[in-house]
């Protein structure tokens, strides 16, 4: 039975669960379940399935018209009820009940990042609110569900909402152990989110009774009373007991708990009605006649799996009834009229309680709520009135404040010099602002300091302040008295309106209050003053330009000038052309007063200072933005020396992994004597823990700091940069800069500073120098194209500034592009852009992890512990793929690419941008000198050049490759000389030992061994460039293989410096293990020495007489120990990221597109296994090799590929180049992550894999029919020919079987046949472990809808075949601890374990493979062999010699070692036997070969 989430109840009931459904079931017929009247009517009136996961709540809106419905899918539906009839029966294929009520999914809200867990509609409909696991509360109009506002303001899970009934408030609840109440206005139908951005304030926060409340419900559903009275919050504590807190209005606390459950209550839920104690028919007064108060009904319910009912009168629970369910109660909801209860559990089970008249009470008539409700002063419909005189007082003040607010802003705009004289901060007079801004409002005191009482007696209160006259009501007077004059000229004194007596509202749009919320809530609305969107009527006399502008201010009327002189005299001046000089008083305008003329030195205005204007900053085409002044400014690393985040403000410990915390403290901008530039000076501290280690001071604010174990550096705003040793010691005295520094980074001994103007300096502090002078970053930034061009653009932005050990910069941009500084070129060199990211085949792609490289070993310094550039070049491709293709930035150039690529004369363009872009990478690496990065893109771009067949370009890579072997002269004879910015081994043609870190001979081989897997490449005709080495430098080897085709390959040896040194014989054995094709010189009669011109013949050996053969059963597939084994599947079903957790390694993130990997990678897997190391812990010994398995990442299919769709020929060959197949399937849902087929059906992605490799397994199959059959129509009674009739009749044989739709791995072969099919490398013989994969929850929870039906596919259609359930996502988390003590005890808190142990060992077991060990003090070895090895080939797995000279293998099984604790107890007991050659070795053998001297 699936699980229930949630239920609600109207007319009918709703239900939904982890099935995905949403169902309505009429609650008449639930109600009359006993009653035969109703036995053929249906309960289940209807099953909506429009989620794509589980379904945690469901909600009736109130006024009946909606549903809504949440989900883990992060999607709210609304339903609706449709008159018309179902257009449907019941959904094909399943066991759903035809539906009776057309229910229609109109609206799907989008606007959470995470689990929607509940949901809540106002009382009257206007609004829904939406709460999830993203910490979001989202507002929703319940008319046009449109995104009115997102409330950020909970720090952790929102796990429950309820409704306040009289339509004024409502309620949150959340992880972050509060309750949270915001207040609200119902919004107009056709509000928008402007419209309500200062609707939804926060009004006060609950916290005193969920301090400790468990953080494990899965629910917090509270509920409020209907007489809007409580608040009911579940998960509550009380001491350590588990309660329901019930919160007062108003006051927002309460010391009522509701106790008695066992475990946490998760749901809480009124009933709707309020109740009473006698009928509704009898008055309800008790023995005194006093009216009898209505009480409310309250069922609680959660964890242990109990229902109570508690009513407001008794202090004890009236109904308790235990084990409800078999796991914990979800949800409850009751029936409109009171007398219902319905309940769901996480077990399945839907629960029905229904109540007979008096058990609970009687209903009251829904007249009594509301008379209940109107004591708030609202009803709900929403008449806003102030509950309180509390309230009142507050709206009054707030009233009368938001007026002054606009006469004070419209007061400075019109230049009144009071509209800011009574602007106070904490009691003092604010500074004016200078351009007539509204000055900033201070701190408000704390709530308790009026309360506060000095050594605990009363303060005397303080005389009153005289009362200062009110400029307004002087001003009143005077204008009351202004006179007038009449056309008959009498003089009047004009009435003065009371409008404009400052009693009314102003004509303004009134001032919007901006809600006081958390300043780390970051508001989803704009936050502006006056609403200029909609249209408005009261404009001041003037218009629009008055508003904006102000009236043109009148002069002033002077006592005694009733003619006017002053005002005649003024327009007299303007008639002329002057402009008459006024000053602007409070009264109005005045003519200026004439002043002396200044004598004396005058001091110089603030505001043109400094006189002196840098000249850098004056011509500069570029500027960077500068960092803003903060506080406070941390730099914190651990105890390797690695950037790590600081310790937190509040001190919790654990939580920073910080050893040494540098830290910048700028002061506060009051100045200490009077003068703008005397403030307190920085204080710049180093510490460790709660132990400071070194404080120094700074005269100027400092911008950025940095350091690491080496030195410590800050910058300063005026342009200077300080650098301290580790101890505190100043190391450098003030780097001076042109201009304010944006970017200051460090590593090891150097320093990156990036100043206001794009300059660059580079400094190494070890000694005192810089590599190059400054450069600028305007060549990066295209500076001059931008301003050179036609149309401005925006010019690209710097998204990241790094320094390499070697003090390299490197630089990330915004357009998606990547750069590095050359200093030995003096240049820019681009390593990334979009250009490779939409045309290349290798974007995103590489053969091993290069983003962590390290070099290994502890006897390694410090200099060389971290590899050079190690992830640089990954880095920056990263970035282009954030910036370009994932943004969309990179559209319109993909578009051109596909044009490009079916255009005539272009067939060869996405080949010429792939090769183009393995040399950039080189040549990126090279130049960086990332030695891993390096060897890996050259083996790639050494294999794409062989499959190219350019010959060419393989001679000048080989020539630079063997340049560095002899030492390269000039005319002169002497050698060339580096020059002083030039690097070693950093140039193809040096005369270095080394190329970018590594031998020459090492990646010499490396690339011959790639292109010897090419025939385009012949070796022979490469031969002519190499005979300048001479025989003692180098030496040839040919070895050519049969039968026909023949292959050519090549070998180059150093005899001089492998032969003659110790490493020699080892260096060839390991090159022999590398590669099949390859023998030692020594023992192989193939090879020939390069000085000898013919073959050397040996005499043939007498044929022993022939012995009884045994007839042994042949398996399918390539017979060797070294199996590989490919992961397949359709694109995006999570192969590259299960590649990735099986061989715990770094590919970047896989990209959310097919083809997203072209070849494929390739990683050596540990197989676990406790022999092992239960051997390791036994023996102790200095080296331990376990065994290891082969893996590799291939591309992914796609239908029709066996015809050559999508590049199917190429990965279908990749597949044909495997031993073992991992198909994995997809059985997640997630809207996120497309699907080639549009979308998820496993059955029929696991239908199109098989059909696609049997259809190519059968084309292949007629290709060497076809050719079997020409040979045999020759005729002849041969041996030769006999035996190839019997391969045909085997061929045709196995070709039927495919065509009549079976895999050929199903199929009973003969010994012989099983020769002659493992040739053909068969798709469909290779054995396949399906991996179902799942998405964490269904996994952790071992549920999932779509595994049966895998599973009965795979009984059908591959029976025996492995299927193992994992989720990808889930084994990605793991790996990324990057510990295996932390994943195992991260799955121990989840209940569950990784699935990958079992898949290694699973597809080792398909491959038939067995191991058998050698053991010792110095070594505990595990070797692979297939099952039915013998021991001399078993020997020669160890050494090919030992298989030749075999004698004897002692034995003994690992059972039998850890039976008798030791290798002495087990020969006492006579366990150890000695086998000859005919011994089957067995798995888990510990052997001991006995073999003879090797012929020379």
């Amino acid at each position: 039975m699936e699980h229930e989430y949630g239920i609600d109840a109207d007319i009918s009931a709703s239900t939904l669960g982890a099935d995905g459904y949403v169902r309505i079931w009429s609650t008449e017929a639930i109600y009359n379940t006993g009653n035969p009247e109703y036995a053929n009517k249906p309960k289940q009136l209807a099953s909506m399935s429009n989620h794509s996961g589980t379904i945690h709540t469901v909600r009736f809106s109130p006024n009946g018209k909606y549903l809504a419905s949440g989900a883990d899918d992060k999607i709210v539906c609304i339903y609706t009820l449709d008159a018309n009839p179902p257009s449907h029966a019941s959904t094909f294929g399943s066991n759903e009940a035809p539906p009776v009520e057309n229910w229609r999914t109109i609206r799907r809200l989008i606007g959470h990042d995470n689990d929607v867990q509940d949901l809540g509609w106002s009382y009257d409909s206007s609004i829904l609110v939406s709460v999830g696991l993203d910490s979001k509360v989202v507002v929703w109009s319940g008319h046009t569900f449109e995104k009115l506002k997102t409330l950020s303001i909970h720090q952790s899970h929102v796990k429950g909402i309820t409704f306040d009934p009289a339509n004024k408030y409502f309620a949150t609840a959340s992880d972050d152990r509060t309750v949270r109440i915001f207040r609200f206005t119902s919004p107009s139908p056709n509000s928008t989110a402007h419209d309500q951005m200062n609707n939804f304030v926060l009004e006060h926060t609950i916290s005193a009774p969920f301090q400790n409340s468990p953080l494990t419900a899965y629910f917090r559903r509270c509920s409020w009373s209907p007489d809007g009275m409580h608040i009911a919050a579940a998960n509550a504590v009380n001491g350590p007991v588990s309660s329901v807190a019930i919160i007062n209005r108003g006051s927002w606390d309460g010391d009522i708990n509701l106790i008695g459950h066992e475990a946490p209550v998760e749901v809480c839920a009124f009933s709707p009605r309020l109740y009473s104690s006698q009928p509704a028919s009898k008055s309800a007064v008790d023995n005194q006649n006093h009216a009898m108060q209505n009480v409310t009904v309250i069922a609680c319910a959660g964890g242990d799996k109990s229902l109570s009912i508690w009513i407001t009168s008794n202090p004890r629970p009236i109904v308790v009834a235990q084990e409800m369910a078999a796991k914990s109660i979800s949800d409850l909801a009751w029936s409109p009229d009171g007398k219902c209860l319905f309940a769901t559990a996480l077990d399945g089970t839907i629960l029905a309680v229904r109540f007979e008249d008096g058990e609970l009470g009687y209903p009251m008539a829904m007249e009594e709520n509301e008379k209940s409700l109107t004591k708030f002063g609202t009803n709900r419909r929403g008449a806003g009135i102030a509950e309180t005189t509390d309230g009142l007082l507050l709206e009054e003040k707030s009233k009368a404040g938001e007026i002054k607010d606009v006469e004070g802003r419209m007061g400075a705009l019109m230049g009144d010099g009071h509209a800011t004289a009574e602007s106070m901060v904490n009691g003092k007079a604010a500074p004016l602002p200078s351009n007539g801004a509204t000055p900033a409002r201070g701190p408000s005191p704390a709530p308790d300091a009026q309360k506060a009482q000095p050594n605990g007696t009363a303060a005397t209160p303080a005389a009153p302040e005289p009362e200062k006259p009110d400029p307004y009501q002087a001003k009143l007077e005077r204008l009351k008295q202004r006179p007038t004059y009449t056309k008959e000229g009498k003089k009047r004194i004009a009435p003065l309106l009371v409008s404009g007596a400052g009693a009314a509202e102003s004509s303004l749009p009134q001032a919007r209050l901006m809600a006081s919320v958390s300043s780390q809530v970051k508001a989803d609305a704009p936050q502006s003053i006056v609403d200029l969107s909609k249209p408005f009527d009261g404009l001041p006399k003037g218009g629009l330009a008055a508003l904006l502008f102000g009236n043109k201010r009148k002069l002033a009327q002077l006592e005694g000038d009733e003619d006017g002189h002053v005002e005649k005299r003024v327009a007299l001046a303007s008639q002329n052309g002057a402009t008459p000089i006024l000053a602007n008083t409070p009264d109005g305008l005045l003519p200026a007063q004439p002043q002396p003329a200044p004598t004396g030195q005058q001091p110089t205005p603030e505001f043109i200072r400094p006189a002196v204007t840098n000249p850098c900053m004056a011509i500069s085409q570029l500027r960077l933005a500068v960092p803003k002044v903060r506080s406070q400014i941390v730099r914190a690393i651990d105890s390797n020396g690695r950037p790590t985040e600081p310790p937190s403000a509040t001190g919790e410990p654990g939580k920073s992994r910080a050893d040494v915390v540098f830290e910048a403290r700028n002061p506060s901008p009051a100045s200490l004597t009077g003068r703008a530039v005397d403030r307190e000076p920085v204080r710049l501290t180093l510490s460790r823990g709660e132990q400071p280690l070194w404080q120094d001071f700074l005269p100027r604010t400092v911008l950025l700091v940095t350091g690491n174990q080496s030195m410590w550096a800050a910058a300063c705003e005026d342009g200077s940069v300080y650098i301290w040793s580790p101890a505190g010691r100043r190391l450098v005295s003030a780097l001076v800069l042109e201009a304010q520094p944006v970017i200051l980074e460090c590593n090891g001994p150097w320093i990156l500073c990036i100043s206001a103007v794009g300059m660059c300096y580079v400094w190494n502090v070890k000694h005192l120098s810089s590599p190059h002078p400054p450069i600028s970053l305007q060549p990066v930034l295209d500076a001059a194209i931008h301003t050179l061009g036609a149309h401005p653009s925006a010019a690209p932005a710097i998204t990241n500034a790094r320094i390499n050990s070697e003090g390299r910069v490197v630089v990330a941009l915004s357009n998606g592009e990547g750069y590095s500084y050359s200093p030995s070129m003096y240049t820019w060199q681009r390593v990334s852009e979009a250009w490779w990211a939409v045309g290349s085949q290798y974007w995103n792609s590489t053969e091993a992890p290069v983003g962590n490289l390290q070099s290994a070993g502890p006897q390694q310094d410090k200099e060389t512990k971290a590899a050079v550039s190690a992830g640089i070049i990954p880095f920056l491709e990263r970035n282009t793929t954030n910036e370009t293709l994932l943004r969309g930035r990179a559209y319109f150039l993909q578009r051109l690419i596909k044009v490009l690529l079916s255009r005539e004369g272009y067939e060869g363009f996405e080949s010429s941008v792939s090769i183009a872009h393995m040399e950039n990478r080189l040549a990126a690496a090279l130049s960086l000198g990332a030695k891993e990065e390096f060897r890996l893109y050259l083996s790639m771009y050494a294999k794409r050049l062989g499959a190219e067949g350019l010959k060419m370009k393989v001679e000048e890579l080989l020539k630079g490759l063997i340049g560095g072997l002899f030492e390269e002269e000039d005319e002169t004879g002497t050698v060339r000389r580096l020059q002083a910015n030039e690097k070693e081994d950093r140039n193809w043609q040096e005369s270095s030992e080394t190329l970018c870190g590594w031998p020459r001979e090492v990646l010499l081989k490396e690339v011959i061994l790639a292109l010897a897997l090419f025939p385009s490449i012949d070796p022979s005709s490469l031969l002519f460039f190499f005979p300048s080495l001479s025989s003692a430098h180098c030496r040839w080897a040919l070895f050519i293989t049969s039968p026909a085709p023949p292959a050519v390959f090549l070998f180059l040896s150093l005899p001089l410096r492998l032969e003659r040194s110790a490493a020699g014989s080892a260096f060839a054995s390991r090159l022999h293990q590398s590669s099949p094709f390859f023998f030692p010189f020594s023992s192989s009669p193939y090879f020939s020495a390069f000085s000898r011109r013919n073959y050397s013949s040996k005499k043939k050996k007498k044929m022993p007489p022939k012995k009884a053969v045994v007839q042994e059963k042949v398996l399918l597939g390539r017979p060797g120990n070294n199996l590989k084994s490919g992961i397949v599947g359709l694109a995006n079903v999570g192969k590259s990221t299960l590649f990735q957790a099986i061989t715990k390694s770094s590919l970047g993130n896989p990209a959310n597109f097919p083809y997203a990997t072209i070849d494929p990678e390739e990683a050596r897997v540990i197989v676990p296994d406790e022999r092992f190391d239960w051997l390791c812990e036994h023996y102790k010994p200095k080296s331990q090799v376990p065994a290891n398995l082969t893996v590799y990442d291939i591309a992914g299919l796609t239908r029709g590929a066996s015809t050559g769709a999508g590049l199917g020929n190429a990965f279908l060959s990749h597949i044909r180049a495997v031993d073992a197949i991992f198909q994995v399937v997809r059985c997640f849902d997630d809207a996120e992550i497309i699907h080639v087929e549009g979308d998820v059906d496993p059955v029929r992605d696991l239908t199109i894999i098989s059909e696609e490799l049997r259809i190519k397994d059968i084309e292949f199959v007629e290709k060497a029919l076809e050719s079997l059959s020409k040979q045999t129509k020759r005729g002849g009674q041969s041996l030769e020919m006999k035996k190839l009739r019997e391969e045909e009749a085997t061929v045709a044989k196995v070709l039927q079987f495919l065509k009549d739709g079976n895999d050929v791995r199903k199929g009973d072969w003969a010994p012989k046949e099983v020769e002659v099919i493992n040739p053909l490398f068969l798709l469909t013989a290779k054995p396949v472990v399906y991996l179902v994969n799942l998405s964490e929850k269904d996994y952790i929870r071992q549920k999932n809808k779509y595994l049966p039906k895998v599973f009965e596919w795979i009984q059908k259609n591959s029976p025996g075949d492995p299927l193992i359930p994992i989720s990808v996502s889930f084994e990605e988390r793991l790996a990324a601890f990057g510990d295996d003590a932390k994943a195992a005890e991260e799955c121990k808190a989840l209940n569950t374990k990784s699935a990958l142990p079992k898949v290694i060992v699973t597809m080792r077991q398909v491959l038939n493979l067995a191991s058998f060990f050698t053991t010792g003090a110095d070594e505990v070895r595990q070797w692979t062999i297939r099952k039915g090895t013998k021991a001399p080939a078993a020997a020669g797995v160890i050494h090919t010699d030992f298989e030749k000279t075999f004698i004897q293998a002692i034995v003994y099984n690992y059972t039998t070692l850890r039976e008798y604790g030791d290798e002495g107890a087990v020969k006492a007991a006579g366990k150890i036997m000695t086998k000859g050659k005919d011994y089957v070795v067995e798995d888990g053998d510990i052997l001991l070969i006995k073999a003879g001297a090797a012929k020379g």
